[in-house]
């Protein structure tokens, strides 16, 4: 093409197929400034595809999310992903010492947050709770609308949304607060509150070091209730061979504080174990768990009756080459530890045998988080989705349930 081939081209002149494909390339922002150019560009500016094509690339948002909207996708990406769209992911609340977990979707015509909650105790294995409470879509006359979706489902409400310091952090704040209330009064909504969490209807007056330690957390709660901020959490997926349990979310059992969420990930030669919702003694985002995967044991059946036992062995007795770390043995709990849950899965899958058993370490602290400490334990994975904790000083094993539930 010479000069003036090059001054005869006008781009106006290209197939209108083809300019929606050259703004098929483009961002929102220049796609918005181009299409006041002129009349065919606007007329470009407003081809789905071009909109579709921009909303899964920045978005990832797909035909099957659109297909529960009632509106263009140039509407979604205008009035919702633009501003809100980078909120899809899980985010952890900050309350402390307490922890959460929340997750953001497109779902059911907009951006639904849900928080998720441990199953009772001690259903370890069970689904996580869910209950929705917010989202953000578009009305029937396209303007963006922030609803907040606790108390009755007949009584939504605006929230507002405020971006944090980085894309990472947010904050939810409830115009009507009082709207939440599920019961008359705060005692009705604490007997609601612990039957959820317990699963069973009990009095809040009950005298239970259990009940003790939820009214407290209830409370706590309360505070956070119109008004919090988020942090988003990365949950890790990548896996090496090496690698005995995948990473990721689990559930696990923690004694009177019932099911806890901890994050699972590897590092060098360590595994971590970080809260997501925690405690008064431990609180979320502690390092609660640390094994070393490249001390792998194999123990018989005759070393493991006892915590006297356990404790007798020297790493020399029972370390075994990293080659072997995956051995199928056998395992018992110890007669004079207490168990916290295994015996009810025991009932439903054969906990008779793991397949590795590593040295370990866990937190535990005074109330407060006061004079933290690391213990001597073992960790034992019984299958990728499911390990125990052997608190040995405790006298005590924790059993973990990797989460199920996709919360992308």
């Amino acid at each position: 093409m010479d000069v003036e081939d090059v001054e005869a081209f006008n781009i106006l002149c290209l197939p209108f197929e083809l300019l929606a494909h050259v703004f098929m390339l483009l961002d929102g922002a220049t796609i918005a400034s181009v299409s006041q150019v002129c009349k065919r560009f606007y007329e470009v500016s407003n081809v789905k595809i071009v909109w579709q094509t921009l909303c899964f690339r920045e978005y990832n948002f797909t035909p099957e999310h659109f297909s529960t909207w009632n509106t263009t996708y140039k509407i979604i990406y205008t009035k919702v992903l633009r501003k809100y769209g980078k909120l899809v992911g899980t985010w952890q609340p900050k309350i402390n010492p307490y922890g959460g977990l929340l997750s953001i979707t497109f779902n059911d015509g907009g951006l639904i947050g849900t928080q998720y909650f441990a199953p009772p105790d001690p259903n370890v294995c069970a689904p996580l709770r869910q209950k929705k409470v917010f989202k953000i879509t578009v009305d029937n006359d396209n303007i963006t609308r922030l609803l907040c979706l606790k108390g009755k489902p007949s009584d939504v409400h605006p929230f507002q949304f405020t971006p944090g310091g980085s894309i990472d952090d947010f904050s939810f704040k409830c115009s009507k607060p009082d709207r939440h209330r599920k019961g008359s009064n705060k005692q009705e909504q604490l007997q609601q509150w612990i039957k959820e969490e317990l699963g069973i209807d009990i009095q809040p007056c009950a005298v239970d070091y259990r009940l003790e330690l939820l009214r407290i957390q209830f409370f706590i709660n309360m505070q956070f209730d119109s008004s919090c901020n988020f942090r988003r959490l990365h949950i890790p997926t990548k896996r090496k061979p090496e690698h005995p349990v995948r990473p990721g979310l689990y559930k696990g059992t923690y004694g009177g504080h019932g099911i806890e969420l901890v994050m699972v990930s590897y590092h060098d030669d360590l595994l971590h174990g970080v809260k997501v919702t925690g405690d008064p003694n431990v609180p979320a985002d502690q390092l609660s768990i640390q094994a070393h995967i490249n001390e792998p044991m194999i123990l018989d059946r005759d070393n493991q009756y006892s915590l006297a036992q356990l404790e007798a062995l020297t790493k020399e007795d029972v370390l075994v080459p990293v080659d072997k770390q995956k051995t199928r043995q056998p395992f018992i709990v110890p007669r004079d530890v207490m168990d916290r849950g295994m015996s009810k899965v025991n009932d439903e899958m054969d906990l008779t045998h793991c397949i590795g058993r590593y040295f370990a370490t866990g937190l535990i602290a005074m109330d407060g988080f006061k004079h933290p400490s690391r213990t001597p334990s073992h960790f034992i994975v019984f299958n990728e989705n499911m390990f125990a904790m052997l608190w040995i000083e405790l006298h005590s094993i924790s059993l973990y349930c990797r989460v199920e539930e996709n919360l992308m």
